[in-house]
């Protein structure tokens, strides 16, 4: 067989040298997680065997090194889990890695070891193997069943981490008062990504049973996805900062063992409703829970147990009704021109765009109809 050297194939390794560099850039950053850091290693590690898998393959290198063939299908049962791990210590206060979470791998360690068998076989049988595999499609029943097994464990895990990306964002309301930077939108962008090259690839491989030239030719373009996804989550992963500092966090079953008496409970929410009024901490762009429990000098969980329990709202919606409220009076304020966006940094939103969804939310109609209904 010829070697076949095309676009596709060029964009594939262009995909493998950017993420070898992205790689050592982020295993040169110190600060931050180690474990966030070691998993996004990890998984774009594991796309760089996989797309050099479809180098391989769109290239007939193959024929030339058959003892390859196999190797890399086992990749696939990493994927899923190195994504899941990478968000969990992304989305998890007070992370700590615990052996347990290998067992994620048991399915990787499994493939290996099943495959161990072919591994040992005569680059004259691989290469008849591959021969055959490429000529009869009709001659993939185990290789099939290999695939689908692939595909839903993939499929699993991406439930998985979608499951902790809402246990994030709720998580966060009850923690801070801007959610811009720390929402972690790019990793539901890439967890639709993986979803899409994994229900591209399931279609390439029923449709390819046709064994048309013409489908097999667009089933090369699909390949292209996974060295973007490198480039991708290596650019994000990179300029993504800290999710949060750990103080003040609440997780697990909140409050059952909480010291908080009522008598404690009616102070400090008058202390806290009082602080409110005088001194505007809610101005602070950026406030967290940890932030203001320290100004009125309680216990960040006491602080989030009285603002959940006696004003039923959390952390972040209770913020924001104190800049809405503030900025509804100097929107009509006469005396107080200003134009809408400087009153929305003054109350503290770090955005005109996240000014008008939450005043939107709250008020029914933007600020502008607002001032306008109101003059």
């Amino acid at each position: 067989m010829e070697l076949t050297i095309d676009w596709v194939s060029i964009v594939n390794l262009a995909g493998i040298l950017n993420g070898i560099f992205v790689v050592f850039v982020i295993l040169g950053i110190k600060k931050g997680r180690s474990a966030t850091r070691y998993f996004l290693t990890a998984l774009i590690v594991d796309l760089i065997l996989i797309v050099f898998a479809s180098i391989l393959w769109t290239t007939n290198l193959y024929s030339i090194l058959p003892h390859l063939f196999g190797l890399f299908p086992q990749f696939y049962f990493a994927l899923g889990p190195l994504l899941f791990l990478y968000v969990m210590a992304l989305t998890t206060p007070h992370y700590v890695f615990r052996i347990r979470y290998l067992l994620h791998f048991i399915p990787l360690v499994y493939s290996i070891l099943s495959g161990i068998p072919f591994y040992l076989k005569s680059g004259e049988y691989k290469l008849t193997v591959y021969k055959n595999f490429l000529l009869e499609p009709s001659t993939r029943p185990i290789l099939s069943l290999s695939l689908f097994l692939r595909f839903i464990h993939i499929a699993v895990y991406l439930v998985l981490t979608i499951k902790l990306l809402h246990r994030h964002n709720r998580q966060i309301r009850e923690s801070f008062s801007s959610l811009e930077r720390i929402r972690l939108g790019w990793v539901r962008t890439l967890v639709f990504a993986i979803a899409s090259v994994l229900g591209s690839y399931i279609f390439f491989y029923v449709v390819t049973r046709s064994g048309t030239s013409f489908v097999r030719h667009i089933g090369r373009v699909f390949t292209v996805w996974e060295p973007l996804l490198v480039l991708y989550i290596g650019y994000k992963g990179l300029i993504q900062p800290e999710i949060f500092s750990d103080e003040g966090i609440q997780t697990g079953k909140k409050y059952l063992t909480s010291s908080l008496t009522s008598d404690m409970a009616d102070s400090y929410l008058k202390g806290l409703l009082s602080h409110m009024e005088t001194e505007k901490p809610y101005r602070q762009a950026n406030i967290t829970l940890g932030q203001l429990a320290e100004e009125l000098s309680i216990q960040p969980r006491h602080l989030s147990q009285i603002i959940n329990d006696k004003l039923h709202q959390n952390f972040y919606d209770f913020i924001n009704r104190y800049r809405i409220e503030e900025a509804k009076q100097r929107l009509v304020d006469t005396k107080d021109p200003q134009k809408i966006i400087a009153i929305a940094f003054d109350v503290g939103f770090n955005s005109k765009s996240t000014f008008n969804a939450v005043f939107k939310s709250l008020v029914e109609i933007t600020p502008s109809e607002y001032r306008r209904l109101n003059s």
